[in-house]
């Protein structure tokens, strides 16, 4: 999503309005929070913030949360959507091009990948997210799913779009899949960074 996207239109996705998109969000949620019991997430990220909505979501589980988003827009809706802790902070970034500032309990990476279509660009981006997880983190992955046609297909399996994103990054050595809900249009992962001795 392009800043343009944002400055047409406010809630351009209908993270506000959609009840599908606050479904897709509950179940989020409750991944996380299955994951976690009751413990706040000392550090959190989330990548791709788009106007705040979820922010308000993951500001309530962390102690002290980045909120990154490529978007100028976005990322000033977001940080004006409310009166926000000093420990919620903001900042412009790339997913493709800058490095993940720092390290992190729980990373969020929520509608974001699918804008990335290159192998190569996968590759890079998992490696950022599992070097950015402190040992025993957590990184919430979700996509937005394409048809059957595309992701079940034999030559499907070159192509990495909708649930094959989740499955590319869980293939990542350090990272052990926790738990994931599938539904016709989204697929949310849950994955913890594993101790290196344990890693396979």
């Amino acid at each position: 999503m392009t800043d343009a996207d944002f400055t047409k239109n406010v809630d351009p996705w209908g993270y506000e309005a959609d009840p599908l998109e606050r479904e897709r969000f509950a179940l989020q949620t409750a991944v996380l929070d299955k994951g976690r019991g009751a413990h706040l997430f000392e550090s959190g990220l989330e990548i791709g913030c788009a106007e705040g909505l979820y922010t308000e979501v993951l500001a309530e589980r962390c102690v002290s949360l980045l909120v990154l988003d490529l978007a100028p827009t976005a990322l000033d809706r977001a940080r004006n959507r409310r009166r926000w802790p000093e420990e919620v902070r903001f900042e412009s970034f790339d997913l493709r091009r800058d490095s993940i500032p720092g390290q992190f309990d729980l990373i969020v990476v929520a509608g974001v990948l699918e804008y990335f279509t290159k192998r190569r660009t996968f590759l890079e981006v998992r490696e950022k997210l599992s070097a950015a997880l402190r040992p025993n983190g957590y990184l919430l992955v979700e996509t937005t799913r394409k048809n059957s046609v595309v992701e079940d297909a034999m030559w499907g399996k070159f192509v990495i779009r909708g649930k094959r994103i989740n499955s590319f990054i869980a293939r990542d050595p350090r990272l052990q899949s926790i738990s994931e809900v599938l539904t016709d249009r989204f697929v949310i992962t849950l994955l913890r960074r594993v101790e290196p001795e344990r890693a396979e």
